[in-house]
């Protein structure tokens, strides 16, 4: 609800960080409202980078060793993201209720 991933340890039980998606976007003057759901997440087969979709329509791709996002694309309709896969080592795919986006991760739409 808050537009937080947090990354626990699954033995331990204990909370090994979290990253705030709508604080990221606010600085990237994406979005003025605060107000914001992470509605998918995916990871990488190497297992050091993840997307997540926003309620916003936005799809952040963020590196596990990195506090700010690598890129931030904006599906520009305002819909929820619904779904997001890496097909490859190079592509992404990601979609809403209205179009499925194909991309480069190193597309530099905004770089942190």
């Amino acid at each position: 609800m808050d537009g937080v991933v947090e990354f626990w340890h699954p033995r331990q039980r204990k909370k090994l960080g979290s990253i705030c998606v709508s604080s990221a976007l606010q600085r990237a003057n994406e979005m003025i409202d605060s107000c914001i759901e992470i509605t998918a997440l995916t990871f990488s087969n190497d297992g050091l980078h993840f997307s997540v979709g926003t309620s916003s329509g936005h799809v952040l791709n963020y590196d596990l060793r990195r506090p700010t996002p690598l890129l931030i694309k904006d599906h520009q309709y305002g819909f929820p993201i619904k779904d997001i896969c890496y097909h490859s080592s190079e592509k992404i795919l990601s979609s809403d209720t209205k179009i499925v986006k194909i991309w480069n991760r190193d597309d530099v739409i905004f770089k942190a």
